[in-house]
């Protein structure tokens, strides 16, 4: 979430390009490439915060829970 943005060209992190590469989602993709690690205290809050991303996106989809 970190080190891609910074040694990267792209503003994407790698779980976001991933998603990108491999689904047509760019919504998902955006939403969680929105999340910004400098205002979380820990890993642990970013990764609650992705899995927020991640469960609303599956129940809007009606594909269940993770």
């Amino acid at each position: 979430m970190v080190t891609s943005r910074l040694f990267n060209a792209s503003s994407y992190d790698d779980f976001s390009a991933w998603i990108l590469s491999n689904t047509t989602d760019t919504d998902l993709a955006e939403q969680i490439r929105g999340v910004d690690p400098t205002t979380h205290a820990s890993v642990k809050s970013i990764q609650q915060e992705i899995m927020n991303i991640l469960q609303h996106y599956l129940r809007q989809k009606n594909l269940g829970r993770i």
